[in-house]
């Protein structure tokens, strides 16, 4: 762990995938497994996995959802140390988990694998984990999860980070998809052509609910249940910097949009506390 005046942080020697705050701790996933960091970056506890933890998040009551490459695990936090609840390993389709995000009420998992396949995991129960194989769709009707999205092909990190009214988004190749909880099952709430397409960029919720995309250098913003989306790159709309190509997979933090991109190896913080003048933080 080193520190300086205007930041600390932590270096290992495995891959670090994914960080979350919560509390006064930092969880962190990584090749090794799961570090608990307090706030100055310093080891408070390690948990070894078997399989790098590519992706987590956590629940509203405290549990840390893994993806595991090729399984999912629940964990908790109890006096500062890791515990492990439960794991459930993939399907066979889908041995390569990459991505999670949770919906609005917690109750299920919806999950990038396999670079093409969305998995959804069942959290109502942590001592009886299941896949979900039915949801609704918009008009009401199950459909096979397997081959009623018709989302085209998924790259890496396809799942918009963040939620829109509790609603969690898969953006294919070929179609964007919500899905919502309605407490004991799913359903589609709205899915559309995806025009923002781009196997190196991504998309973030902004703090008051809309979605910023990254496109052509720049990037939109958008209502995605009030826009008409097919028309939204006709209406001038794109938010650009100077000289500044903007690509890369997106999250939004506070005043803050950071673009991650790995082909490049860049990462990239853009102030947008005027999400119409973004500026490049230096």
């Amino acid at each position: 762990s080193k520190s300086s005046e205007e930041s600390s942080y932590y270096i290992t020697d495995y891959d670090a995938y994914s960080i979350v705050a919560w509390k006064d701790a930092y969880i962190v996933g990584t090749g090794e497994g799961i570090l608990l960091l307090d706030m100055n970056m310093d080891i408070v506890d390690v948990f070894e996995s078997e399989y790098p933890v590519k992706d987590l998040k956590i629940t509203d009551d405290g549990h840390i959802i893994t993806v595991e490459m090729k399984e999912v695990g629940i964990y908790y936090i109890e006096n500062s140390k890791i515990s492990k609840l439960n794991t459930i390993y993939s399907t066979e389709s889908c041995c390569n988990l990459s991505q999670i995000e949770l919906t609005g009420d917690c109750n299920y998992a919806i999950i990038q694998s396999s670079f093409t396949q969305v998995s959804i995991l069942d959290l109502r129960d942590y001592t009886n984990l299941k896949w979900v194989e039915l949801i609704c769709d918009e008009n009401g009707q199950e459909i096979s999860l397997s081959n009623g999205l018709s989302l085209g092909n998924l790259y890496y990190k396809n799942l918009i980070t963040g939620t829109v009214d509790g609603a969690v988004c898969v953006a294919g190749k070929s179609r964007a998809v919500w899905i919502e909880s309605t407490g004991d099952s799913l359903r589609i709430r709205k899915s559309y052509p995806n025009v923002f397409s781009a196997e190196i960029n991504g998309n973030a919720v902004l703090p008051d609910g809309e979605v910023l995309s990254i496109f052509s250098n720049g990037y939109y913003v958008y209502n995605p249940f009030t826009t008409e989306i097919e028309m939204i790159r006709d209406d001038k709309t794109k938010y650009t910097i100077e000289n500044i190509k903007m690509k890369g997979k997106a999250i939004a933090i506070d005043d803050y949009l950071v673009l991650s991109n790995m082909p490049n190896s860049q990462i990239m913080i853009l102030n947008i506390a005027n999400v119409e003048h973004p500026s490049l933080l230096k």
